[in-house]
Parts: C-alpha cells; sequence; structure tokens
C-alpha cells in the first residue's frame, strides 16, 4: 500500500469532491420530487374547484325545479301566492349554493398552499445540498495531508 501513499492527497480531494457531487445531486433530486408533487397538488387544486362549481350549478339546478314546482302547486291549488314561504325557500337555497362555493374555495386553497410549500421546500432542500457539499468538502479536504 504503500506505493499508494503519493496518490494520497489525490485521493482525498477526489473523495471530498464526489462527496460534494453528491449533496448537490441529492438536494436537485429533491427539489424535483417537490416540483412534481407541488405538481400535483395544483391540479387537485384545480379539480377540487371544478368539482364544487358543478355541484353548485347542480345544487342550484335542482333547487330552481324545486321552487317552479312550488309556484306551480300553488298556483294550481287556486292559493294566492304570498312571498314569505318562497321567499325563504329561495334564501335558504341561496345560503345553501353559498357554502357549497365556499367549500370549494377553501379546498382549492388549501391545496394550492401546500402545493406553494412543497416548492418551498424543494428549494430550500436544493439550497441545503449545496450547504452540505460546501461542508462536505471543507471537511474532507481538511483531512487531506497535503505535505
Amino acid at each position: 500500500m504503500a506505493f499508494l501513499a503519493p496518490f494520497a492527497p489525490a485521493i482525498g480531494v477526489l473523495g471530498a469532491v464526489t462527496s460534494a457531487v453528491g449533496a448537490i445531486r441529492q438536494g436537485e433530486a429533491q427539489r424535483k420530487r417537490a416540483e412534481l408533487q407541488a405538481g400535483v397538488l395544483r391540479q387537485r387544486a384545480e379539480s377540487e374547484r371544478l368539482r364544487f362549481e358543478a355541484a353548485e350549478r347542480d345544487y342550484r339546478r335542482a333547487r330552481d325545479f324545486d321552487l317552479a314546482s312550488l309556484r306551480a302547486a300553488r298556483g294550481a291549488s287556486g292559493v294566492v301566492p304570498t312571498p314569505g314561504p318562497l321567499l325563504a325557500f329561495t334564501r335558504e337555497a341561496e345560503l345553501q349554493a353559498l357554502r357549497i362555493r365556499a367549500g370549494g374555495e377553501i379546498a382549492s386553497t388549501r391545496s394550492q398552499q401546500q402545493a406553494q410549500l412543497q416548492r418551498f421546500q424543494g428549494r430550500a432542500a436544493e439550497k441545503f445540498g449545496f450547504v452540505r457539499a460546501g461542508a462536505g468538502l471543507l471537511s474532507g479536504l481538511s483531512k487531506v495531508d497535503f505535505s
């Protein structure tokens, strides 16, 4: 093994550089995984928004049908329609529709915030990879005997 002694500093430097490159690549990989997950979460946010929009639209359509049926039944019975009960029904239906919309906005916003957090964590992991690389490089080089 004595024949390797002249190469020891070069081997030590190579080891430190290899470790640093590995830390950088690991940070980049973590950022890419986080970006992928953020993309999935953005798609989920859009899907939730569309799903709740459809639910609100369906609910409104069903309540419009119910209201038309109530009006028709009152008209067919010969009862003079008073606005009170119909107005109460309309207000309650609108309140429920707005609750459906708000639920969709909350779900969509939550997924968007999770996507932002994933992107942030990915960028932080990448930066930390550079920090680990620098620290590993300095640590590895400090152990090399250049004499």
